[in-house]
């Protein structure tokens, strides 16, 4: 999953298992260290609402497409 965010490839979805990783480290692992997964908890956030930006893998193939791999082949 990190490897997809540096890359800007499917940057939303990869952001939600490292949510749900941090979040299980916090509560079971090191309960004590909430201002680091605070952090990371508010970065992964900003990558999920707003994307991974216009140097991106994701850009780069909404910019070639225009869009048409989400809609299918035969939409109109």
């Amino acid at each position: 999953m990190p490897a997809l965010i540096l890359a800007g490839l499917l940057t939303r979805l990869a952001t939600l298992p490292l949510i749900g990783m941090t979040l299980f480290i916090q509560i079971f692992v090191y309960p004590t260290s909430w201002p680091d997964h605070l952090v990371w908890i508010a970065l992964l956030t900003l990558l999920l609402s707003r994307g991974p930006g216009s140097a991106s893998f994701d850009a780069l193939t909404t910019r070639l497409y225009g869009g048409r791999l989400a809609s299918g082949p035969h939409a109109t």
